[in-house]
């Protein structure tokens, strides 16, 4: 015989249970929610001065994307407005005028290798006033033609303060921090952000004015240009350059004047493009840090010690600097367009970047 009601009575006893775990997982979502909220309102009242200055400059660097950037007139002007506007320069780094031309990229860019001393370099290349003046345009940082095109500098910040978190963690284990910290090219100040817990005092140099305003809210002092707006009466204890030194004209002179704005016994740390990496050897000329015309000179880490041995520092070492990117970016470079969400992934890419470090003698 049958047991209908025992059937029943176990039916709405599962439907029961569903409905109760149903409830305690709602319960739960809810809670959590709850939490994060919280947490979420902590980390904005922690940087909101900071977020609502970028928001701003994001916005007025839409409204001027339609004023040209140097990229785009050169590209528009005759051959020869563009000709004035280059010159040809003898190797960066040991004034040689013999060469090689390993690669060709758009015109009349190509890439010279020094047959002398080995350091590759932009030949031609656009004058430095001409690149100075493109560094201070508001589009430079929120996708104008030269600069950061693929994808803004803002929409970098959560790969960028990652990387700057494991350098930062990398300089405290071999005793780097502490004291005074000066950043050359400090673009929003995201490094300086994160470098709170580790230096008692934080400056910066940023060419760009919307930069530095924005770096400014991080609570570091930010001064408008380049190394030489630094008194020679202030000595840091640590000095970073982070992807700016392929962006100088005259490096030996630069790391020699980062020097001078050292403490005796103080460290300078220097990072670029790797153009010794895996990655540009996959990738030939179609390498992404052959960024023309705002990266004049690349190094490998025999290239990059030398030069800094030559400047004066002592006991010059490599230093590891993995990188991370959003996935948009990485997709953007091969013309590919991904869904929003999956662009903010963050991408950790070996051998993009070589850096060093040395120490300023005392005596």
């Amino acid at each position: 015989m049958v047991n209908h009601e025992g059937k029943a009575n176990r039916r709405f006893q599962r439907r029961a249970q569903v409905r109760i775990h149903a409830s305690e997982n709602m319960a739960s979502a809810h809670e959590s929610g709850v939490i994060a909220a919280r947490e979420n309102d902590a980390n904005l009242r922690h940087g909101q001065r900071l977020c609502r200055r970028v928001d701003w400059f994001g916005r007025c660097a839409i409204r001027q994307r339609e004023v040209t950037s140097l990229g785009k007139m050169i590209s528009q002007e005759s051959t020869a407005n563009v000709s004035a506007k280059l010159e040809y320069p003898a190797c960066l780094v040991c004034s040689s005028d013999g060469r090689e031309i390993p690669f060709r990229l758009q015109d009349p860019y190509t890439i010279a290798r020094c047959t002398t001393c080995g350091f590759y370099y932009l030949y031609p290349r656009v004058i430095e006033g001409a690149m100075q003046e493109a560094y201070r345009q508001p589009s430079y940082y929120e996708g104008g033609a030269c600069g950061y095109a693929d994808t803004s500098y803002t929409a970098q910040e959560s790969a960028l303060r990652a990387t700057f978190k494991h350098l930062l963690h990398n300089l405290a284990e071999r005793r780097l921090t502490g004291g005074t910290l000066l950043e050359v090219g400090c673009g929003y100040g995201y490094l300086l952000d994160e470098a709170r817990p580790y230096f008692d005092r934080r400056v910066g140099t940023e060419f760009s004015l919307e930069g530095t305003e924005i770096a400014r809210a991080t609570g570091a002092e930010v001064f408008v240009g380049g190394i030489e707006q630094i008194s020679t009466e202030h000595k840091f204890d640590c000095i970073l350059a982070i992807q700016v030194i392929e962006h100088v004209y005259q490096p030996l002179t630069f790391v020699k004047q980062l020097i001078t704005h050292t403490q005796p016994g103080g460290h300078i740390v220097v990072a670029t493009p790797d153009i010794g990496g895996a990655l540009r050897k996959a990738m030939g000329r179609h390498w992404p840090s052959f960024k023309v015309p705002e990266h004049v000179g690349y190094f490998d880490f025999r290239t990059l010690s030398g030069l800094m041995v030559k400047a004066g520092l002592s006991d010059v070492r490599g230093l590891p600097y993995p990188h991370a990117f959003p996935l948009g970016l990485i997709t953007a470079k091969f013309g590919l367009n991904i869904p929003s969400a999956l662009g903010c992934l963050k991408v950790w890419v070996p051998t993009t970047t070589v850096a060093a470090y040395g120490r300023v003698p005392r005596n």
